[in-house]
């Protein structure tokens, strides 16, 4: 528990220090950095698989990376025209509604986990809030 809270820490300490250097320096269009990026997240995974080999493959999931790959292209963009701050609250702000919605409704095969009960009007009182 302890070292898992560590790496958790540390992940959230070092999350987006990587998007700094994009609004400091030149970085033209942003496929270059996009380019090493996927490089880096792909050795990443590589590594991962290596040490807890996987039990099954989920092709599905292939449908994800190509959208974070989109993402990854149109972060340099974003960032130059909009900057960080701005940027993040925007991608906060739809990964935590889309998660929300995903889970509330049972979207994509997935059982729903609405609230019931007498307080489920909080679940949506604090979605209001989180945005």
């Amino acid at each position: 528990v302890t070292v898992g809270l560590l790496i958790t820490g540390l992940a959230a300490f070092l999350f987006g220090s990587n998007l700094v250097p994009i609004k400091k320096c030149d970085t033209g269009d942003g496929l270059f950095y996009q380019w090493v990026a996927a490089i880096f997240i792909w050795l990443t995974g590589q590594i991962t698989a290596y040490i807890f080999p996987p039990i099954e493959s989920h092709p599905l999931a292939l449908l994800g990376g190509i959208m974070w790959g989109i993402s990854n292209m149109c972060t340099v963009p974003c960032l130059k025209l909009i900057g960080i701050a701005q940027a993040f609250l925007i991608w906060s702000s739809v990964g935590l509604l889309s998660g929300w919605v995903i889970t509330n409704f049972g979207l994509f095969g997935l059982n729903p986990q609405a609230s019931t009960g007498p307080l489920y009007f909080l679940n949506y009182i604090g979605l209001a809030f989180s945005l």
